[in-house]
């Protein structure tokens, strides 16, 4: 266990940075944080050897993911490779199980995007347990050791109403940990056979560690746990707007690590390549109606289409949750390090 006795001597301010670069939650008591963080920081999320992290961003008509494989923690090579980098939509396979669409076989996009105008009856707990299965399947399919799904919020804006398309991605979302949890408790009765660790992640979290600043501000400083501020990003102010901005902040980020830039270093599999080339691309989407429905993704989007803003922005959040998640536990073993050697 990290030195208890020696977070306790740290201002909560210092704890709440440590919190801050860990990935952790920050709020409660200073004495409630300290106890937290002893036990947390000694607490494995990752291989020292090596993990294969699959990163889902939670979405129905975009559900993005993204498959990386990460260096051990105390290996010398800092490069993450990027194995898969994909979008699904969700909708589109629901409306392929609904009962309705056996009607509208041999219908064009067109007759699909009506469809997309009335979904009320492509949302049923039958047809959306369909879809969360085949959705583990794939992500399971990649034999990752660590999966991490965005935690879906429940309101919007703090406002006291639940939109009904909220309520959707989060039965999906409670469906697929479900999947999972059922997976690996009939997985579980071959002791030989390991099942990777589910985490949930919130967006929030993930956000305000890759916006906070440079990459200096995002590792432990050499004075941090000296009590030494110079070293803390400043909170940012709440601007109206704040979640567009936010949206180009988090794909200014991915951008500048495809230009290998920001201190993070990733390498990409043929198929992410061409992923990774459309991201930088500026080009926009061709109009829905003029696309081709024979694509790889399953969203409609041939791989020569270069991605729209939108679709940029669910790409880059499934790989900011998995980097971050990455960076995170090398902030927890370097600073529980020090603390054991102090």
């Amino acid at each position: 266990m990290a030195s208890k006795p020696r977070l306790s001597l740290l201002r909560a301010k210092t704890l709440q940075h440590i919190a801050f670069l860990t990935g952790l939650p920050s709020s409660g008591t200073k004495q409630r944080l300290a106890d937290y963080l002893a036990v947390e920081l000694q607490r494995p999320r990752l291989s020292r050897h090596g993990s294969r992290i699959v990163s889902v961003d939670m979405g129905i008509r975009n559900l993005a993911y993204c498959v990386l494989d990460t260096p051990g923690l105390d290996s010398p090579k800092d490069k993450i490779y990027v194995q898969e980098w994909k979008r699904l939509d969700v909708l589109r396979r629901m409306i392929s199980r609904s009962p309705s669409s056996s009607e509208n076989n041999s219908t064009g996009s067109a007759a699909l995007d009506e469809q997309r105008d009335t979904p009320k009856a492509d949302f049923s707990p039958s047809v959306m347990a369909a879809a969360a299965v085949d959705i583990t399947r794939d992500l399971l399919s990649h034999q990752p050791t660590t999966i991490l799904i965005e935690r879906q919020r429940f309101r919007s804006g703090g406002g006291s109403a639940i939109q009904e398309w909220t309520v959707r991605v989060n039965m999906l979302e409670s469906m697929l940990w479900a999947c999972l949890e059922t997976t690996r408790r009939s997985r579980s009765i071959d002791a030989n056979q390991s099942f990777p660790a589910s985490y949930e992640v919130s967006p929030a979290r993930v956000a305000a560690f890759w916006t906070a600043g440079q990459d200096d501000l995002l590792r432990p400083s050499p004075g941090l746990l000296r009590g030494e501020e110079s070293g803390m990003p400043e909170p940012q102010k709440r601007v109206r707007g704040v979640k567009k901005s936010g949206k180009s902040d988090k794909i200014a980020v991915v951008r500048s690590w495809l230009a290998g830039e920001g201190g993070v270093a990733l390498d990409f599999s043929a198929d992410a390549q061409m992923k990774a080339d459309a991201f930088m691309s500026t080009s926009r989407l061709k109009k829905r109606g003029k696309i081709d429905s024979n694509d790889a993704d399953g969203d409609g989007t041939p791989e020569h289409v270069r991605p729209s803003l939108s679709k940029r922005d669910d790409l880059a959040d499934c790989m900011l949750q998995g980097v971050a998640w990455y960076r995170w536990e090398q902030n927890c073993r370097e600073i529980a390090a020090i603390l054991l050697a102090t």
